[in-house]
This record gives C-alpha cells, sequence and structure tokens, in this order.
C-alpha cells in the first residue's frame, strides 16, 4: 500500500525535473509546488478519503487562479 503514492511522488518529480530542462524555474517552481495540493486533494479522494469541504474546494480554486495569473503573465 505504501508503493503506490511513492510511484506517484517520484514520478511528480521525474516531470519536475523534466521541465526545469525546457522552462523557466521561475514558473516551474510555484506551478509544481501549488499543483501537489491539488493532486493530494484528488488522489486523495480516489482513495476513500472523506470528500472536502467548502473550504478545501475555495483553496483549490484559489491555487488555480495563481496558477493561471503566472502562466497569463
Amino acid at each position: 500500500a505504501y508503493l503506490i503514492p511513492l510511484l506517484i511522488n517520484q514520478s511528480g518529480s521525474v516531470v519536475f525535473y523534466m521541465t526545469l530542462g525546457s522552462a523557466d524555474i521561475s514558473v516551474v517552481g510555484p506551478l509544481s509546488n501549488s499543483f501537489t495540493f491539488v493532486f493530494t486533494a484528488v488522489v486523495g479522494r480516489l482513495l476513500g478519503e472523506p470528500p472536502l469541504h467548502w473550504q478545501g474546494f475555495l483553496g483549490i480554486a484559489c491555487v488555480l487562479l495563481g496558477v493561471a495569473l503566472i502562466q497569463s503573465g
């Protein structure tokens, strides 16, 4: 049960390092760090965690808005 989350985590790290070669660190760093919270919430729900409260959804919306702002500027 521990191996699957570890592999998912490590694959995220591999993608992060691969994108560093083709993108600016000032964009990749914040994007990868912010999406960590979103992916954790989504995967947790898929694995049987209780549903998020409205505050959780508001937090995810704020993260996605921040990502959109970074990408637009």
